[in-house]
């Protein structure tokens, strides 16, 4: 392992980490006389490829295009211009028109090379990229990253507790190639990137682990599209659910909406915080077992998109295991633009649109009237919109009189299928970390340390039989072939409520009629959604009285779509929710109709 010594400066009133020599540099120093300037110098290069004039007003206007477009690049980089060509060719001429020229670039000169436009810090060893060091108030990363000097498809963890981001204006435009060109992304600590150790929110884990030789599938397959990693977010230890007072090796990441301290949800919280609280990240990864948890639950509680794609569209090769036969990872989005956009670059669609799909049926649990009233009455109206726009009239429906009618098996729905994938997931969770406990023990003397709820449901799964396991296994199949034949028939949508029946603060303890609420119709069958894909949206916020602040603040009120395994590969359901918000005005962004909690109070965070 090889030490980094990292070199940070302050620019204007921002810090930034100074990164690698950019190549093409050198000879850019050897052609203007950087004795004369005290180093480290803010820079900025402007391309004049082409230009025969430079005139004050197109200056200006480049300048202005740069600021706008970019939250890296500063004025105070401007305090040296180096007019940048790719060839010798005669300079442009300089059109002073006053004085205004000057004002605008009292210290400039010209240079040939063929660097990315932006800003950059100039040391005696060259043009050096910057990153801008950005805190994380509300706690969702386990540490930032930037590429390694020595390989460019390995990883080193900052030693700042900052993130670092790099300039938009490094990146080229997106293109059919690459069309998530210079978008940050957030990634999940459960999966592998090169150089790094994967920690999985467990300290135990972490201090056993190697850095990682090769990065997971589906995150390389993201940085081939052209993303940005910029940090590991925090996650529920081995990616399991828990709630925020069970966290005992790291502090459960703040949700920054209503009065900020409301209940982020389970497993991916660091990655759904992160897209909820800065826009300097772009998208975030998380990873999803159990439908109604790790993705969708906290989109809901943030108040962002999220996507749990079918099971399968997304290699799992690379990350944590907790059970083969339901893990997917998946992704979150504050844009419903920048949300289809991802989905259908990362599932291989055609970058071009979508031909869209209406809708032949909604369905509606009878279920999904037991929510509170107020967010009753949002739901109700994006369902109305809904069948406006697909003229159709959305269904009633009950899962246990569909399958009594059905299923021609003599149990209720709801206790056939009551244990199903709960005995899948913690049979698998216990025995795919059975050599992390031997070799830890091994290694130590001792026991690895987990969490106190970890902990029970590990015994729980130690207890199961094969016995169970395999009828747990057979019964999944009854219900994928059932949820198929009579539920997500063709052009199929399911509508639930998503989040949690009222507030739910993050030093609550979830009591059991919170518990009923999350299956949101479907009892302990809830996550029948792990089984095919599941959207979630939001459809406006509901105010509420504060136990925090004593003030009225704002809840996040969010709908789950769940439709037909395998239709995401062709970007149809994240196309639907994106036609139906453009076509009916419902809110676009996640977090753009209100202000949030920590966020509101701190707002050169956000």
């Amino acid at each position: 392992m090889t030490c980094q010594v990292e070199q940070v400066c302050s620019v204007g009133s921002s810090r930034y980490l100074i990164g690698p020599k950019s190549s093409d540099s050198s000879s850019m120093v050897e052609k203007w006389p950087i004795k004369d300037h005290h180093l480290p110098l803010p820079v900025t290069i402007i391309s004049i490829e082409g230009l025969q004039f430079i005139t004050s007003s197109w200056l200006q206007t480049t300048i202005d295009d740069m600021l706008s477009l970019d939250d890296v690049f500063c004025e105070d980089f401007l305090s040296c211009i180096l007019f940048q060509d790719v060839t010798q060719a005669p300079h442009p001429r300089i059109i002073d028109d006053g004085d205004a020229f000057q004002k605008l670039c009292p210290n400039w000169h010209f240079c040939t090379g063929r660097l990315r436009p932006g800003p950059y810090i100039q040391l005696e060893s060259g043009m050096h990229k910057v990153f801008k060091l950005c805190s994380d108030p509300n706690g969702a990363f386990v540490y930032g990253v930037v590429e390694s000097e020595d390989n460019p498809e390995s990883y080193r963890r900052v030693l700042d507790t900052c993130i670092p981001i790099p300039s938009r204006h490094y990146f080229p435009p997106p293109s059919p190639s690459a069309p998530l060109s210079g978008k940050r992304v957030a990634v999940k600590d459960i999966y592998d990137i090169c150089g790094l150790k994967t920690g999985i929110g467990s300290k135990a884990y972490e201090s056993f682990q190697q850095e990682a030789t090769k990065t997971a599938t589906s995150i390389q397959q993201l940085i081939s599209l052209g993303a940005v990693i910029i940090g590991k977010t925090k996650t529920v230890q081995f990616a399991s659910g828990m709630a925020p007072r069970d966290w005992i090796d790291y502090q459960c990441p703040f949700n920054p909406r209503g009065d900020g301290y409301l209940s982020p949800d389970c497993s991916s919280s660091g990655s759904a915080v992160a897209i909820a609280s800065y826009n300097w990240v772009d998208f975030s990864i998380g990873s999803d077992t159990l439908c109604l948890g790790s993705m969708v639950g906290p989109a809901a509680a943030c108040g962002i998109f999220g996507l749990r794609p079918s099971h399968g569209a997304l290699s799992n090769v690379g990350a944590l295991a907790v059970s083969a036969l339901l893990d997917t990872p998946g992704h979150f989005s504050r844009d419903i633009s920048d949300f289809g956009d991802v989905a259908r670059s990362w599932l291989g669609s055609s970058y071009s649109d979508i031909p869209f799909k209406l809708p032949k049926r909604l369905l509606v649990p009878r279920a999904f009237s037991h929510v509170v009233p107020s967010k009753l009455k949002l739901m109700n109206s994006f369902v109305g919109d809904l069948e406006i726009l697909a003229n159709i009239k959305s269904t009633y429906f009950d899962i246990d009189e569909l399958w009594r009618s059905k299923a021609h098996i003599s149990k209720p729905f709801f206790e056939y299928f009551a244990s199903t994938l709960a005995h899948i997931q913690l049979h698998d969770s216990w025995h795919n970390n059975l050599a992390f406990r031997a070799e830890y023990k091994a290694i130590f003397g001792e026991a690895p340390y987990v969490d106190p709820l970890i902990q029970y449901k590990w015994d729980l799964g130690s207890e199961l039989t094969e016995s169970q396991y395999r009828q747990a296994c057979e019964e999944k199949s009854v219900l994928k072939q059932f949820l198929g034949r009579y539920v997500f028939t063709e052009g199929t949508v399911l509508l639930l409520a998503s989040g949690d029946a009222d507030i739910s603060y993050r030093d609550d303890y979830v009591g059991e009629t919170e518990m009923l609420y999350d299956s949101a119709g479907w009892d302990s069958a809830g996550n029948a959604g792990s089984l095919t894909k599941a959207d979630k949206v939001e459809v406006g916020q509901r105010s509420y009285d504060s136990r925090v602040t004593g003030n009225e603040e704002y809840q996040p009120v969010s709908l789950m779509l769940l439709a037909q395994a395998d239709e995401d590969r062709d970007g149809h359901l994240s196309n639907r929710p994106r036609k139906a918000f453009f076509e009916v005005n419902w809110p676009l962004y996640g977090h753009e109709d209100w202000e949030s909690g920590f966020l509101r109070k701190k707002k050169d965070h956000y």
